[in-house]
């Protein structure tokens, strides 16, 4: 899957340039359950303590096509949305 429709925002603070992007591109599953157990793992645990387990959940459920990326440059380092 491609990515979808972009946008780019300046960040004032910062030379970098942030994308958002619809649509997260399959070869960056890994870095999006990732970034999604850094934001939710702790409340996640309660129910998968076990981080290995909670990743394996987290890369087989998510629907990357739903998601919304930020990006710099190529770099995926946030995410808006994700549908699991």
């Amino acid at each position: 899957m491609k990515a979808g429709k972009s946008t780019a925002f300046d960040i004032a603070e910062t030379e970098n340039v942030i994308t958002v992007s619809r649509g997260i591109a399959p070869q960056l599953r890994e870095r999006t359950a990732q970034l999604y157990d850094i934001a939710f793992g702790e409340k996640l645990a309660l129910a998968i303590p076990n981080a290995d387990d909670r990743m394996q959940l987290l890369l087989k459920s998510m629907r990357l096509e739903f998601a919304i990326g930020a990006f710099d440059g190529a770099q995926l380092v946030g995410i808006i949305e994700c549908e699991l």
